[in-house]
Parts: C-alpha cells; structure tokens; sequence
C-alpha cells in the first residue's frame, strides 16, 4: 500500500507527478473487483472501496537519457536536454566524440559544446597553433599564452616578434663596439670616449693647462705635462725664478 491508500497496492506509485491520472472518490456503489492481473485491487475483494484509477503517461518510461528532463506537451513528451546534449530523446553527446585537438578540453554547452585550448593554442576545435611554425625572427623563441603568443627575444633584438636589430647601422660612434643586451644595447668605448654611444671625446677641449697633451684612457683621460708642471691637469709649475726650466722635473 502506498501513501494512505490501503486499497492500493500497484508496484507504481499513485501520488507520483509523472503516473497518476485520475483520482476517483465516493464510490459507493462500485461493484466488486478481484485482483486478476496483479496490478492493483481491493485488500478485501468482497467489499466495496473507494479506488484511484491510473494510466501511464508518455514521460512514464523516462525516455529522456544523459539527466535530461521529460516535460509532457499535448499529450506527448518533450525532453529537456542536459548542456552538451541534444536529440529528441537527449542520445546526442557533442563532446562524446572529442572533437577538441591538441589536448583540449569539452566543455558541453546548450545545443554544441566549446573547446578550452591549451597556452599557445587557438580555434573552435583547438586546431591551431600559434607557435608552429615559429613567428619570432632573428633566433626569438616563441612562447603560447592563453590565445596569443610572445616573442623571448635574443640579445640585441626587440619587437613584437623580435623583429628589431638594435645593431643594425651600429648606433656606437668613435670607434665604439656594439654589444647586444636583453631589450637593448650597450657601447664598448675606446681610450678617451664615453656616453651611452661613446658620443663624448673627453681630449676634444683639450682639458690640460699649460699645453700639457690630453692622451684618452679607458673611461677617462690623463694629461702628460711639460717639463716643470705636474697635476692632474698639469695646473702646478715647478719653475721658479732662480731656476732653469731645464733643471725642472718632468713628470
């Protein structure tokens, strides 16, 4: 028996949403039923009962399969599909094929279903990649992102994909010797230069007094002086009145 019912006794439930049809109360005059099929009958067949008349519907058999959801529509049934899922009856698995290459995940979706790709991987199934045939010039290693790229750039290059030579036309002046860094450069001066381009002659103004000679050194500069001055610009004269030149040490 089911739910209070004690004249019930089908193996299907009478209150459930999907089976019951008819309720049917009060009669008192219903003539005696004996229980010959085994689907439901009176506990006592000699006397009268109320009973609950019931008829399959077409959502009964859940024909909806994959979690979908049967909803009745004039008399016939309509499935309400799970994401990913489609068909009259919810058979259709859109990600049950696999249609996401190069290591994509499916995702099911409302009617289809969408691809998440893997770094460096584009396209509704996951078909390309970004990095294959390797946009970077110059020797620039390419790097996949989520739906893009980047460009690990050699020494010496920039851009988007590494398409800058910092070198070219050698931006170092006077001489200098052009070495590539990451995201720049840098000028190996000679004796005498300095400047981020080796723009700067240190000797151009000739910094010595007293004619002394400018001669470059590496970052710098230092004066060789005349005879009877010494300094670091030769700015101190050693000669005096009572004294030859000559006689004057040089340094």
């Amino acid at each position: 028996m089911y739910d209070g019912y004690t004249n019930w006794y089908s193996i299907l439930e009478p209150n459930g949403v999907s089976n019951v049809a008819t309720y049917v109360y009060n009669f008192d005059d219903i003539e005696e039923y004996i229980n010959t099929f085994g689907t439901w009958g009176d506990d006592i067949v000699t006397k009268t009962k109320n009973y609950i008349c019931q008829r399959e519907t077409p959502c009964y058999s859940n024909p909806c399969d994959n979690g979908g959801t049967c909803e009745i529509f004039r008399n016939k049934y309509i499935c309400q599909c799970m994401p990913g899922y489609d068909g009259t009856n919810c058979k259709i698995n859109y990600c049950g094929r696999s249609p996401c290459n190069n290591g994509g995940s499916c995702v099911g979706i409302d009617g289809g279903y969408h691809c998440i790709c893997p770094a460096g991987i584009v396209g509704t199934n996951c078909e390309t990649e970004l990095c294959a045939t390797n946009p970077c010039a110059n020797g620039g290693t390419c790097i996949g992102g989520h739906g893009k790229y980047q460009c690990n750039c050699v020494d010496g290059f920039f851009g988007t994909e590494c398409e800058i030579d910092l070198c070219a036309g050698n931006p170092c002046e006077n001489g200098g010797t052009y070495i590539g860094i990451e995201d720049g450069f840098t000028c190996e001066c000679p004796h005498g230069f300095v400047g981020t381009r080796c723009e700067t002659d240190l000797c151009a103004n000739n910094p010595c007094e007293n004619d002394g000679l400018c001669i470059g050194t590496h970052g710098g500069f230092k004066c060789n002086c005349r005879v009877g001055y010494i300094g670091a610009k030769c700015e101190t004269g050693y000669c005096v009145s009572s004294q030859s030149c000559e006689d004057c040490p040089t340094i």
